[in-house]
């Protein structure tokens, strides 16, 4: 009976921990500090997950509970920077923010898996354009351009509109052949501000039908 019962306690300890998130994290050139972690909508809303939290020696550890995956968490440093994490899973993550501001999952397969992805279409559409994305930002708003500066404008926007284009559509080829797949629904979520309007729909009738009760359909609707 005794063991029985120690099983029970057991079980239920791990069941409860399937379902809650514990992040580690560490931030580079950051010391003391609070940070808040909350959810950003596709319409600027914001819901914050957990306030205050500490920061020590740049170094951090939270739970969070009642808040389903996948879902794409926003971490706010003393109300000034920002950086988005992605959560696939309940679980343990740990992570760390280098000097550069890049965001590392060291211990996510799913993370893992989706910068990869991230970076074969950067490789494949947008690499080869970085000097012409950077003149036309620098050009982009100068008032009486030259001619040929002018038609060099014209050229390289659509070089650039058309890479962006290829770049969205093997995103959606990705997306639909598994709209189930949390990375798949991270690539569209990420990607929507691109869809035209019934790509949006098609996004959003699946979040519904795939993610009804997790975070990430919320942050899609709201």
């Amino acid at each position: 009976m005794r063991n029985l019962l120690l099983l029970v306690v057991v079980c239920c300890f791990f069941s409860c921990n399937k379902e809650s998130i514990r992040i580690s994290g560490k931030i580079e050139g950051v010391g003391d500090s609070k940070i808040e972690l909350k959810l950003n909508t596709k319409s600027e809303k914001s819901k914050t997950i957990l306030s205050d939290v500490q920061l020590k020696d740049g170094a951090f550890d939270a739970f969070i509970e009642n808040v389903k995956p996948p879902f794409k968490m926003t971490l706010v440093v003393d109300a000034e920077k920002e950086y988005d994490i992605w959560i696939f899973r309940y679980g343990k993550f740990n992570f760390e923010i280098d000097k550069k501001e890049l965001v590392i999952v060291n211990n996510s397969f799913e993370n893992t898996e989706y910068d990869r992805i991230l970076r074969k279409y950067q490789k494949a559409y947008m690499d080869s354009l970085a000097e012409k994305i950077s003149w036309v930002q620098t050009h982009k708003s100068e008032e009486n351009l030259c001619e040929e500066d002018e038609g060099k404008l014209f050229k390289y926007r659509k070089e650039i509109k058309k890479a962006v284009t290829l770049r969205k559509k093997s995103i959606l080829s990705t997306y639909r052949k598994e709209p189930q797949n949390p990375i798949a629904m991270a690539l569209i979520f990420d990607e929507f501000e691109n869809l035209t309007s019934w790509q949006k729909e098609e996004c959003l009738k699946n979040a519904s039908k795939y993610f009804s009760d997790c975070a990430v359909n919320w942050q899609l609707k709201n």
